[in-house]
């Protein structure tokens, strides 16, 4: 195998370390309507910067690793930065991306800007890695005793991985979790849906409950990042903007977006009105019947609301769990 040869099996090798790295820690957001199980989750998940650190640092180190180590074999470090670049973005963002487009699968594809990002991060790591690879060379140790530190590396990484998921705290209580997003949106905007869906008959505690569910999957910088995207690289393709996620062809603000949706439900006033009454009457939330007929209860009524909105049961089911918190 040739200087060429090595320096591409070595950079495969560390991308697929990094892949696995993030793997092992389950750091498949935001790709379901789930929130975080684990400060070190939430740490990772909260704002851009956080983020980035997380999506930055361990991919650094894996390619500074299989950079070094080719540079003291005397192969191809070019070869070596360029393989291992393409092999992780293949193998992650690349991949989903395909899987996103192939299938359709439209809960998939509004992610998109997020795997775009992805894939510049990891290119950005990669060129950083590249060129201070010769300053940095001291932090990794000559190829063989690197093959035991490997080793050892990936033991504590197991044994880690385990006491991470063993330890984890415990899952956000509704409480905390509406808070999160009430933090994320802002008061004023939370009181001004408040006050839009009451003037339009809407509950507002399904509004609510829609922008709880969005906010936590995609935090205020997000949402910014999916606007600049709309305008930069989908000016003709349809996306979801905003603090409720509306699909739209040019970008929406958190407003806009409140004020759509708010408009949707509105069309169904039969539903709202009904839901209104159920709430009003001090019916409970999981009462299958309501008080003077064997008809559906306020949890089913609010279900058929929240799929005008969205019809994925899943999301559906995550948007009433709030519902019920906010009655």
């Amino acid at each position: 195998m040739g200087p060429y040869g090595i320096g591409i099996a070595l950079g495969i090798a560390g991308g697929l370390a990094a892949k696995y790295i993030y793997r092992a820690v389950d750091t498949h957001w935001p790709e379901s309507y789930v929130y975080t199980r684990s400060l070190f989750e939430r740490f990772q998940r909260t704002t851009f910067p956080r983020y980035a650190l997380f999506r930055t640092l361990p991919l650094f180190a894996a390619f500074l690793a299989a950079n070094v180590t080719t540079a003291n074999l005397g192969a191809s470090t070019i070869a070596s930065a360029l393989s291992g670049c393409l092999s992780f973005i293949v193998t992650t963002d690349a991949l989903a991306a395909y899987t996103a487009l192939k299938y359709r699968d439209t809960r998939r594809r509004i992610l998109l800007p997020v795997y775009v990002l992805n894939s510049l991060l990891t290119i950005g790591v990669a060129l950083a890695a590249y060129f201070l690879h010769p300053s940095l060379s001291f932090l990794v140790p000559p190829p063989q005793e690197f093959t035991t530190a490997a080793w050892t590396a990936l033991l504590v990484a197991v044994l880690a991985t385990a006491f991470q998921k063993g330890f984890a705290t415990k899952a956000l209580s509704n409480e905390q979790q509406i808070a999160l997003a009430k933090k994320d949106i802002g008061a004023e905007l939370w009181e001004y849906a408040r006050e839009l869906s009451q003037n339009q008959n809407v509950p507002p505690f399904i509004t609510h409950a829609i922008m709880t569910t969005e906010a936590l999957e995609r935090p205020r910088w997000v949402r910014s990042g999916e606007r600049l995207f709309g305008r930069i690289i989908h000016p003709k393709t349809p996306m979801t903007f905003g603090v409720t996620q509306v699909p739209s062809i040019t970008p929406l603000t958190d407003l806009e977006s409140i004020q759509i949706t708010v408009q949707k439900l509105a069309s169904r006033s039969d539903i709202c009105s009904e839901l209104i009454e159920f709430h009003q009457s001090g019916v409970p939330f999981f009462s299958p019947f309501s008080p003077d007929a064997q008809e559906a209860g306020p949890i089913d009524v609010a279900r058929k609301l929240i799929r005008l909105h969205n019809p994925h049961e899943q999301y559906v089911n995550t948007v009433i769990n709030f519902a019920h918190f906010l009655y």
